[in-house]
């Protein structure tokens, strides 16, 4: 269980509490290196305007509730182009902490993960 910011459009917006996705990408990144790769490239792209992190929590849907651990913590959170058949997206833990997130691990203590954490892809 980690920290996760909600969404929040009209500006100003904050990276961390987006959703972005790989529209108009062909074909889909269809490995998680690959995907990373587009991910990076997302410095000046603007979010994509619905769903929005956090929108409608009630459904359960990955990019409303839930995180992954496909991409560090406090990175923009991407749905993958249509079509991908092995990485749908990746929603990543964010927070306010400068530096990390506080992730609550199965046995009840509380760990800081820091945002340059090296996923092993």
């Amino acid at each position: 269980m980690s920290e996760f910011l909600v969404g929040n459009l009209p500006p100003p917006v904050d990276r961390r509490r987006t959703l972005f996705a790989f529209v108009g990408h062909d074909p889909p990144a269809d490995s998680p290196a690959e995907f990373e790769a587009r991910r990076r490239g997302l410095i000046n792209v603007l979010p994509v305007s619905a769903p929005l992190k956090g929108e409608i929590w009630s459904l359960g849907a990955r990019a409303y509730t839930l995180c992954d651990n496909l991409m560090p913590p406090n990175v923009p959170s991407c749905n993958n182009a249509p079509g991908a058949r092995r990485v749908f997206g990746a929603t990543t833990a964010t927070s306010l902490h400068p530096g990390g997130v506080h992730c609550l691990l199965a046995d009840g203590h509380v760990h800081y993960v820091k945002d340059q954490v090296a996923p092993e892809l």
